[in-house]
């Protein structure tokens, strides 16, 4: 679990300073192709056309997020086929995800369908729990034949201060869902399970 006391707006502003500072030096390893998902506004990946907005905000290094994932994909899944929830990936920017976070980006800017963002944040997970940097994630997205293409995430980096000032996150994981004008946050995986079930239930 990830756990961010009080975080204000002015510790956001300083952790998206810190993540854009982070990622200066990381790009001048890495070149742009082209940017399919700014071309798209695509740039902050979502899945699903439901009338719910269901935001999963999780860290590749916090514990409960690796466990609660083979649990809270199944049902996922079957919200968004039935069309009831728009999913979306939101990972803090802790200093140590930030090549995890480009490179989830990387790959869904090359192939953007839900079942291969699904597996490339099982690669990255696995791999976070080993205490991969950025070359063993280059490695492993080439055993597991997953392409990837660099592109500018200056608005993915304005979209995800607006949504982490926005729904005010305390600790990871946590799904944040939104219905309308009506937005209600559940932590831990007991609660967001409890939470995605009600809305497959209809509840």
């Amino acid at each position: 679990m990830v756990v961010l006391k009080r975080f204000p707006v002015l510790e956001k502003t300083f952790f998206i300073a810190r993540f854009i500072a982070i990622s200066i030096v990381f790009v001048t390893s890495v070149s742009y192709a082209d940017d399919r998902m700014e071309k798209n506004d695509g740039f902050f990946p979502s899945f699903g056309s439901g009338p719910l907005e269901v935001r999963m905000y999780t860290e590749y290094f916090c514990g409960p997020c690796r466990d609660m994932k083979p649990h809270v994909e199944p049902i996922l899944r079957e919200l968004i086929e039935k069309k009831k929830i728009r999913l979306t990936f939101i990972d803090i920017p802790m200093p140590r995800s930030v090549p995890y976070i480009h490179y989830f980006l990387y790959a869904i800017n090359e192939n953007n369908a839900m079942e291969h963002a699904f597996k490339v944040r099982a690669v990255l997970f696995e791999l976070a729990g080993k205490g991969g940097n950025a070359e063993d994630i280059r490695q492993a997205f080439k055993e597991q034949n997953i392409g990837y293409a660099p592109y500018n995430l200056n608005r993915f980096l304005a979209r995800l201060n607006a949504l982490l000032q926005a729904d005010s996150v305390r600790r990871t994981p946590t799904a944040v869902i939104c219905d309308g004008d009506t937005t209600k946050s559940y932590a831990g995986q007991a609660n967001i399970l409890a939470a995605l079930e009600a809305i497959n239930s209809d509840l």
